[in-house]
């Protein structure tokens, strides 16, 4: 990204010149403008998700949580890390962690995708972790495209996607409970 940011900034350079030569300092100031938010939007986003990635400092969690970022690219659902602190410890075995937050991930993945294609609305999934010195609280937010029956979530064999899609919070919820 970085060398085709830099290839493209080369050859525009030529023309915010060209406009410098010619006195036209509104034009160069345009140049400049695009050229900062074109750089936030597409080095600086990707070196801000690095620096939180590098706040996970679980190994396998750190893992989990690139995976599913990757895939979430590959399959355009935007994602946004933030772990503003270190995350070094959980009272939890790292395969349970794991497990529970790739339940998580993969439900709002699923109904991000399923939001943008229907709705065509801009969304993304955002996972934030939390460390303080009682614990780390992790969030996982999605866009809905509908009513989420609430009391309803915990039920063995349901599911806001229909019939025979697994227990995934039914799991969920028993990790969590384990380790309470």
């Amino acid at each position: 990204d970085v060398r085709i940011f830099r290839h493209d900034f080369k050859n525009r350079m030529a023309g915010a010149k060209f406009h410098a030569d010619e006195g036209n300092l509104p034009a160069v100031q345009e140049f400049i403008s695009e050229v900062t938010g074109d750089f936030e939007r597409s080095v600086g986003e990707k070196i801000f998700q690095i620096s939180q990635l590098g706040n996970i400092r679980i190994t396998e969690l750190k893992g989990l949580l690139a995976v599913k970022a990757s895939d979430m690219q590959k399959r355009n659902i935007p994602f946004r890390l933030e772990a503003a602190v270190p995350v070094d410890h959980i009272d939890m075995p790292s395969g349970e962690l794991c497990r529970a937050v790739g339940i998580l991930l993969d439900n709002a993945a699923e109904e991000t995708e399923e939001y943008l294609r229907d709705l065509k609305k801009r969304a993304e999934v955002t996972a934030l972790f939390c460390a303080a010195e009682e614990g780390v609280s992790i969030l996982i937010r999605n866009p809905v495209r509908g009513e989420v029956p609430i009391s309803r979530i915990w039920e063995d064999e349901f599911s806001t996607k229909g019939k025979n899609r697994g227990t995934g919070l039914t799991s969920f919820r028993k990790i969590v409970e384990s380790h309470e």
